[in-house]
């Protein structure tokens, strides 16, 4: 029976930089061992992908006789899961539920073991939190071990770093295990060799991981024997299209941005909107409001000015001050027309209200003039 192969693999690029192939944790174990020898409560942090790794944590806690807890009801519902389908094995005479921290209880046992667990940059954010003691049922103590699982992903280097540093500031005993002794989530540059000699794919596309881990798949692809027609590199966005086992010339691209969306997404999410979004998150909103009487054509009361985002009116007086003289001076200019244009007035307002914010702060903060009309 003929079969029709793979026409294209699209790989995980995240493990490509590293060299071993990753078939044992053996170093983890024995690692994880020493710290459970320790009589002290034991934290450990993992993440809630690596089931294997937490169920060696579950495991070791039982064989020392140690009592478990789970720390955050996303990771307690995550292993709730894993429990339900098989995955995990958990005794549930040994599980502790917590009660909030306070003067007569500190949730401290020797024979403790605290599961930290969550997504890419959730342990640490948990971590810091302990080691802050700004968590409501677990504080880090000089009595404490703490056991790092945790490989940082790319582009949480600096968070964990500094969760590291926290911890070490707590005065709590801190070990970490070295990223080369242990097997990552991710296929290691061998293993990725080893799917290519399975499956044999036409193709292959690097995906996953930033363009230094894509750059090192397509090395170890053409270390295995493939050219250059045939890895293709994606950028986000790309297209690229085959068409009887063939691949097209032409690569197209879409959209592919983030695109952040507080609430229901309804209607089309512009570039215009888009774009007032990022200025809004980067420099602010600058509203500044005017009671005018157009039939006297005269301004009834000196303009609010309301803020979020960008600055408070006591660091910078003289910049307020100044704003609303433009303000003041730019309204008393359509007086001189007998009848006051609304659209051009506020036209004129945000222009040079706008362009004087950018001159002094170097910022393009939105700025929405609000008028109303009021008879006196």
């Amino acid at each position: 029976m003929k079969t029709k192969g793979v026409l294209a693999l699209l790989s995980d690029s995240v493990g490509c930089t590293y060299q071993s192939t990753g078939d044992s944790n053996y170093l983890l174990e024995h690692s994880l061992t020493e710290a459970f020898r320790t009589n002290t409560r034991l934290l450990i942090s993992a993440f809630s992908s690596e089931l294997d790794k937490i169920q060696m944590a579950i495991d070791m806690a039982m064989k020392f006789g140690r009592r478990l807890a789970i720390i955050g009801r996303k990771a307690q519902r995550i292993i709730d899961i894993s429990v339900n389908l098989g995955y995990l094995k958990i005794p549930k005479d040994k599980l502790i539920n917590l009660k909030f921290i306070d003067s007569k209880n500190d949730n401290y046992a020797d024979d403790m073991v605290v599961l930290i667990t969550g997504e890419r940059h959730e342990p640490y954010y948990m971590l810091q939190r302990i080691a802050r003691k700004r968590d409501k049922l677990i504080h880090i103590n000089e009595k404490d071990t703490v056991f790092v699982m945790t490989i940082p992903h790319a582009g949480v280097e600096t968070m964990a770093a500094s969760t590291i540093d926290l911890l070490y500031r707590s005065g709590a005993d801190v070990r970490t295990i070295n990223r080369k002794l242990l097997r990552g989530a991710h296929a290691s540059v061998h293993d990725t060799k080893l799917m290519y000699n399975l499956i044999q794919p036409k193709f292959i596309i690097p995906v996953l991981g930033e363009y230094r881990h894509q750059y090192a798949q397509m090395d170890a692809a053409k270390s295995f024997g493939y050219s250059d027609d045939s890895i293709i590199m994606l950028d986000n966005g790309d297209v690229v299209t085959f068409k009887n086992g063939q691949k097209q010339k032409k690569i197209t691209s879409v959209p592919a941005d983030e695109v952040l969306v507080d609430g229901s997404l309804i209607g089309d999410i512009n570039e215009v909107v888009l774009k007032d979004r990022e200025n809004l998150a980067k420099d602010g909103v600058f509203m500044i409001i005017g009671n005018i009487d157009a039939r006297k054509k005269k301004i009834v009361t000196q303009p609010e000015i309301v803020c979020q985002g960008f600055m408070l009116e006591k660091e910078n007086p003289q910049l307020f001050e100044e704003l609303r003289k433009i303000f003041l001076t730019t309204t008393k200019e359509s007086f001189a027309t007998k009848f006051i244009d609304w659209q051009e007035l506020k036209y004129n307002l945000r222009d040079r209200l706008s362009k004087y914010i950018s001159k002094e702060t170097k910022r393009r903060t939105i700025v929405i003039p609000v008028l109303i009309d009021t008879i006196t």
